[in-house]
């Protein structure tokens, strides 16, 4: 459709530079001649008709000319906004996985300065209920939470006892926990860390020490 419309285009563009030059040879050629002045006049008719009929075409080509260098222009304009778009979101999504390297960055640095002042406490601490409460205070900087508390097996071997513990009404250190076995805490029968994940899952085990309702 484009190599049509260029082509009539040139065409009009061609005959409406050429008939100017036309015009000027047949008024001459009427001025020459012996016809009356009624076939003079309908060839003069006959001109003007033409030239407007071309005046025209060429008009109706240079609006849809302009008509699709506008929907270029405004396509042009669509794919930069895309493009801008893109890049802010690019930038965006940069600066958020910095900030989180970032924070990342210095909650690990946080953790190791924790690790390393416990370490100097297990160092000198003389006693065992001083252990326990550097304990509890690095997990509560470890493990940020409004209330917890490190509890021992008491010496029956029966029984949890507080060793150190925070938060809002939390108890006295020394303070026995109710359970019936100690080992039916997960992290006590296996010696290791032991994270409830869900409270309210109904499959989820639970320390009786920390009972949670669901």
């Amino acid at each position: 459709e484009m190599r049509t419309d260029t082509r009539w285009e040139g065409a009009a563009n061609l005959l409406l530079i050429a008939l100017p030059v036309v015009a000027v040879i047949v008024s001459v050629l009427l001025l020459a001649s012996e016809a009356d002045e009624r076939t003079n006049g309908a060839l003069v008719d006959a001109a003007a008709g033409g030239t407007v009929l071309l005046a025209m075409a060429r008009q109706t080509l240079l609006l849809r000319q302009r008509s699709r260098f506008m929907d270029r222009q405004r396509e042009a304009a669509e794919r930069e906004r895309v493009v801008a778009d893109r890049e802010r979101d690019a930038r965006e999504e940069a600066l958020a996985a910095l900030e989180a390297q970032r924070e990342s960055e210095a909650r690990y640095r946080s953790m190791v300065d924790v690790f390393n002042r416990l370490g100097e406490q297990m160092t000198l601490t003389p006693d065992e209920p001083a252990l326990l409460r550097a304990a509890a205070a690095a997990l509560h900087r470890l493990v940020p939470s409004p209330r917890g508390d490190v509890l021992t097996v008491g010496p029956e071997q029966d029984e949890l006892v507080v060793a150190a513990a925070w938060g809002d009404d939390a108890p006295a250190q020394g303070t026995v926990v109710l359970v019936d076995s100690p080992i039916r805490c997960l992290g006590v029968r296996r010696g290791s860390v032991y994270i409830v994940e869900d409270a309210s899952d109904d499959l989820q085990v639970i320390c009786p020490a920390h009972p949670t309702p669901r």
